[in-house]
């Protein structure tokens, strides 16, 4: 965080392990689904419920860590540095994969057209499909509205203060959330930017300018057996609920509010694990949550693979279940450490003097 004076740089190791835990509900969700023919409701809120929080901290850590106004272009490279490297190596080995080992692949489709869009962050329709509008790699949908709200908040680089920022925000971006009542769900390009999905970045815009004045620093400890409940019956909602019989808007609300509840426990929580040390193994997975969450399902693939290779029964299910998770965190790790880190490096090295920011994931 910049103040006037002098540059402090601010991590939050809750919000880091709340991170990691969001990409494991989005690895262990895959890693359920990907056996099935038709999977089960439930298993689609783990990723759903992943993909949610994840847009909560990153409306929150942008928005924190850029208080008052920044260079522009300094703002994207460091933003393009951290997401664009893994993000275009996944995407490119997997359309070879789709061009020359096919039959690896259940619906994974490939044309020259469709691997630009997905390059390019660019929402296209799914090769042969009328409403699946994600790219070659499909995890990555949720890049392209991160590069969205990336390109927003650049916007208003001009911003003398955040709070100013966040309010001309909000009537934009309030804007587009308001649009989805007037467009058909997944019909179409404007579909998928007048969309709910942008409620959470704006609520964790939000939530920022509430650490600013200190609102969850200054949480009472008595309170949080009361936020715990909330939270607890919040999630359990999710899982109990079948939401996809309610209108869309309700939906989104019900993932939005867990995912701000679990993103304000982390908050309040953070000053009893300020000093945990980096070699935690959820503070490590947190780290590598970029990695896990476009890495993983090379593993699941690969792994649901050699189980059906191996033909083993039913019995063994709980035991792939368990190796495939751990070998995408393992996987996810080796990839942090080669690929993420190193471009990690190069961001803070071209960054501008004097202008140094974290780099979150």
């Amino acid at each position: 965080m910049q103040t006037n004076t002098v540059l402090q740089i601010e991590k939050f190791n809750s919000v880091q392990i709340l991170r990691g835990l969001a990409a494991l509900l989005v690895v262990i969700g895959h890693t359920l689904q990907h056996p099935m023919a038709e999977p089960p409701r439930i298993l689609g809120v783990f990723g759903a419920f992943g993909v949610s929080i994840f847009f909560v901290i990153s409306g929150f850590i942008i928005s924190y860590i850029n208080p008052r106004g920044f260079t522009p272009a300094g703002f994207m490279w460091r933003r393009i540095i951290r997401v664009v490297p893994l993000y275009w190596i996944c995407t490119v080995f997997l359309a070879l994969c789709a061009v020359y080992l096919p039959s690896l692949f259940k619906s994974t489709s490939f044309t020259p057209d469709y691997l630009f869009n997905s390059l390019a962050f660019l929402p296209a329709l799914v090769p042969g499909t009328v409403d699946d509008w994600r790219p070659l790699l499909k995890p990555g949908w949720s890049l392209n509205y991160e590069i969205f709200f990336y390109i927003i908040f650049v916007l208003f680089w001009w911003c003398e203060n955040s709070l100013r920022r966040t309010v001309l925000m909000t009537l934009v971006l309030g804007a587009l959330i308001s649009g989805a009542f007037f467009v058909e769900r997944n019909g179409s390009i404007a579909a998928f930017y007048f969309n709910f999905n942008l409620m959470p970045f704006l609520a964790g815009m939000w939530l920022a300018e509430m650490q600013r004045r200190g609102v969850w620093s200054d949480f009472s400890v008595n309170s949080l057996p009361v936020l715990l409940f909330f939270v607890a019956l919040s999630i359990a909602a999710l899982f109990s609920i079948d939401l996809t019989r309610i209108p869309f808007f309700i939906e989104s609300l019900a993932y939005l509010l867990a995912s701000v509840l679990l993103v304000v426990t982390a908050l309040c929580t953070d000053r009893w694990v300020k000093d945990i040390s980096p070699r935690n193994l959820f503070v490590q997975i947190g780290d590598s949550s970029y990695s896990l969450y476009l890495t993983h399902m090379f593993v699941v693939g690969a792994g649901w693979a050699v189980f059906n290779r191996l033909g083993l029964s039913g019995w063994a299910f709980p035991l792939a279940v368990i190796a495939i998770i751990i070998a995408s965190l393992i996987g996810a790790k080796i990839s942090y450490l080669i690929i993420e880190k190193p471009f990690m490096r190069l961001g803070r090295k071209k960054a501008k003097l004097g202008n140094p920011v974290p780099q979150p994931s």
